[in-house]
């Protein structure tokens, strides 16, 4: 009996030690099996209408406190409708003693009810679907403006990789200068990301349509902006990002347009300096030439640009550009 997994319950605690915790529940049983004790097993299917994995890793432990050895099946992402009233044959094959559906608000009004008509249920996930599509439309022309994308999912990078691969996407991989799907605490990653690419955190905008995930972020990385007004409603993601005027410059220059393939280049410089012995072996493999001329008129916005940037953090009324 692990006494942290009795009432009052260490939350914080029991979160990450979560995997040591298993681990030692998971011997206890086996122990218990050697000695032929009656071992109660269990089917449970989870059919989730946001991130499930730590529904299921927390009803797991709990579980195993009480002697019995669960097996999951779990739906895919926000498809929890669609396992409950349409046929699934893995499923129906895995035979469930219980089935738990974990969702939120948005997920419950913005699903048909039960007494829709076929024509109804079929236009509303047409709608949803829409929305979804324009949403990724938008992304990408922000992309195009020069604002970095990066994904950051609970999942298994297989798996994220070939819903980004789908055919009906409109966002690819190449889209990404980061792509981190694991199942780490989303926050991590995050700290993870803005180190591969080397911005700061307070760039970084980061886009939930689950509460839970978006107040963790909010609470652990406090500079990061996390929008919540109407990220609940697919429908309103643009709106949602517009109102709040995250990506307004004011000013558009070339090397804006162009800052996602510097970013990707950068990544496969830091690749490639990694193969050299030293530094200055890495340099001079660039064969790098330095042109020094006076200002021309195509470079004067990204010269402003860097004015600003030398300013910056100058907190004096001198200017030294």
């Amino acid at each position: 009996m692990i006494k942290k997994l009795t009432y009052p319950f260490d939350v914080e605690y029991i979160l990450r030690k979560k995997r040591s915790i298993r681990r030692e529940l998971k011997a206890a049983l086996d122990e218990r099996r050697r000695c032929n004790e009656h071992i109660v097993s269990i089917k449970i299917a989870i059919l989730g209408g946001s991130t499930t994995s730590e529904i299921k890793e927390l009803l797991e432990l709990f579980l195993l406190q009480e002697g019995i050895e669960p097996t999951f099946y779990e739906s895919e992402y926000n498809k929890y409708y669609e396992d409950i009233m349409f046929d699934n044959e893995e499923l129906r094959r895995f035979a469930p003693h219980i089935i738990y559906i974990h969702t939120t608000n948005r997920n419950i009004t913005g699903y048909p009810d039960v007494t829709d008509s076929p024509e109804t249920v079929e236009n509303k996930f047409c709608a949803e679907a829409e929305a979804y599509t324009e949403f990724q439309q938008y992304l990408r022309k922000l992309n195009a403006r020069g604002v970095l994308l990066a994904v950051c999912s609970k999942n298994d990078e297989n798996v994220a990789l070939e819903r980004l691969n789908h055919r009906n996407g409109i966002l690819r991989p190449d889209d990404f200068v980061v792509i981190k799907a694991n199942w780490q605490p989303k926050d991590a990653n995050i700290c993870e990301i803005v180190k591969e690419i080397n911005i700061t955190l307070d760039s970084v905008v980061f886009l939930d349509d689950n509460p839970f995930e978006r107040d963790i972020v909010r609470s652990q990385l406090p500079v990061v902006e996390v929008p919540d007004t109407l990220m609940d409603e697919v429908t309103r993601y643009i709106e949602c990002i517009d109102r709040a005027c995250y990506f307004e410059p004011v000013i558009l220059s070339e090397d804006d347009i162009k800052r996602n393939a510097f970013y990707q280049e950068t990544q496969e410089r830091c690749t490639l300096q990694s193969k050299f012995a030293t530094y200055e072996e890495f340099l001079i493999s660039l064969e790098m030439v330095a042109e020094i001329n006076s200002f021309k008129p195509i470079y004067l916005d990204r010269i402003v640009q860097l004015i600003n940037k030398t300013n910056q953090f100058n907190l004096t009324t001198k200017r030294y550009t």
